[in-house]
Formats: C-alpha cells, structure tokens, sequence
C-alpha cells in the first residue's frame, strides 16, 4: 500500500532508521528517491571496493561508511551459468523470477557467450538490457557497463506499436537466418506487458552435469 496505490512494488530504506518499505507500482513507477548502486570493481586495486561484510552504517548520521579493502587479493576469477525459461513473460516479471531465484535476466559478455545463448531459444527471449531510464541509453541490469551488443541491422530502434519509446531488448529466434540472435527493441513503459521467454544467469565456482560455469575477470 503507497497512498491510494494498492499495488506497491518497489521498496526503499528509510532514512530515520534503516527499516524497509514499500511504495510505488507499474502504474506509478515514477515515484522517486535516493538510489544506492553496487557496481562491480576489482577487489584490491580500488580504494573503495569491498565485500559486503565491509560496509557499515553511521547509527548517528546514517551514511553508509565504506571499509578500505587493500589487503585483499584481486584479480579473481567469477563463474556464471544460465537457465532458460520457455513460458513468456514481461520484462518486469521475468527480472523478477530470476531475481527470486538469486539471479538475473542473462546479458551475454562477449560473442561467445552470445552464441551459447542463441543456441539455447525456441523463441524470441529478453536480454537484461533496457532503456526505460533515459531513452537511447541502454545499460545491464546487472549494473555491470554495456561490454557487448548484438543489435540487428537499424536497431535500436526506439519505437513500439504507437510510441517512440521502446524499452526492452530480445534476443530474435530466427533460426537458420543471419539476424537469429540479433538484439531488438520490444516493448515500452506503457506497453510494458509484452512477452517473450527469458534466460536468467546465476553465479557459480565449478561446471555441473546440468550447467556449464563460464568464468569471466572481475
């Protein structure tokens, strides 16, 4: 409940005591605060890289206080794997379901990782890559900067149904044809409900019979 908004999707920390709470929704997404990103960095080189056990908060002030991390190693290496999900969804729901299971939407690092990915669709799926922030600006829900892309021949194109406006990407299931794979633009804040199935990306430290860990530099 957020005001006569029934339908709270969203949560944000309070600044008088640290608690959490709920407000906004699809329908008032642009109710606003302070945001806190985490952003990946290399743990040892950067002042201000830490794991999480190494942040704390002020009691009097409540500012986040950030421990040095030199001592620390750096350099280390960080698996991942993917799981794909048939059923098609919203771009919001299928961030959710991967974020529900410890994860997020996939976003291939490199043209390797695209192909395995293309080679897992049946269908047209989401990539974790959106603009719905500032139109034209595309970024990783990771948080990660935008490494790689795959856009089709003309894409971005900024434009869905009878809005300039478009704001999720999918990755094309054209098996067979040169675009299969290729990125395209789907999708807007006030059509929101398109669907298309979706590859969720989890971390890992060794490849299993069922999953492959791919490892990347971080």
């Amino acid at each position: 409940m957020c005001g006569s908004d029934t339908d709270a999707d969203f949560t944000y920390i309070s600044r008088s005591d640290g608690t959490w709470d709920d407000c906004g929704s699809n329908v008032f997404w642009l109710y606003k605060r302070d945001v806190i990103c985490a952003v990946d960095c290399t743990v040892g080189d950067e002042e201000d890289c830490v794991v999480s056990g190494d942040v704390t908060r002020d009691e009097e002030t409540g500012d986040i206080v950030v421990q040095s991390a030199s001592s620390y190693n750096s350099g280390y290496q960080q698996g991942h794997y993917f799981i794909y999900n048939e059923t098609p969804t919203d771009f919001f729901s299928a961030s959710r379901d991967c974020f529900d299971k410890g994860g997020w939407l996939a976003v291939p690092m490199n043209q390797e990782e695209q192909e395995h990915l293309q080679g897992m669709i049946t269908s047209d799926a989401f990539v974790g890559v959106a603009d719905y922030y500032e139109e034209g600006d595309f970024f990783a829900n990771t948080g990660n900067a935008l490494v790689y892309t795959n856009w089709a021949q003309g894409q971005p194109l900024n434009s869905y149904m009878d809005e300039d406006d478009a704001d999720f990407v999918v990755m094309s299931y054209k098996p067979g044809e040169v675009d299969h794979g290729q990125w395209f633009t789907r999708g807007s804040t006030t059509y929101w409900e398109h669907a298309a199935s979706y590859i969720c990306e989890y971390t890992c430290e060794e490849s299993s019979e069922e999953n492959e860990c791919w490892f990347f530099s971080v």
